[in-house]
């Protein structure tokens, strides 16, 4: 796959699996998960989602360039990352999900609404608004 290669080109290492064509899925969602070394130890992990959906689209198009590392990188909105957590709903998403919540300040809490509704988890989202 030519993606593939273009990320290895960027010293980001994509594991065998997913070179042979192998793509892991979370609740239903398309994405290939990669890794990128700092230095000799340390490294952050990469989840490189499949744009298959409108709110995927959406998500693509409110992306933000970062500076990391002297490279710049798309990454996604706070506001997208929380609705992506809260579609996969596992344990670790919840933490994670609420450590957002916590150390992002004013969020697009109508954007987040729209799109709970439209993915059917706005329970999700109202728990996890009100716990913190």
């Amino acid at each position: 796959m030519e993606l593939l290669r273009l990320i290895e080109a960027e010293w980001i290492e994509v594991p065998e699996v997913y070179r042979n064509g192998w793509v892991d899925r979370i609740a239903g969602m398309p994405l290939i998960k990669l890794k990128t070394y700092l230095d000799r130890d340390h490294f952050v992990d990469l989840d490189i989602f499949i744009a298959e959906s409108e709110f995927q689209n959406s998500l693509v198009s409110r992306r933000i360039l970062a500076e990391f590392d002297d490279r710049r990188i798309w990454i996604v909105t706070a506001e997208d990352l929380i609705l992506l957590k809260l579609i996969a709903n596992r344990p670790r998403d919840q933490i994670d999900v609420s450590d957002l919540l916590f150390v992002q300040g004013q969020l697009d809490e109508p954007y987040m609404r729209k799109w709970a509704a439209s993915l059917e988890i706005t329970d999700r989202l109202n728990t996890a608004l009100t716990r913190n």
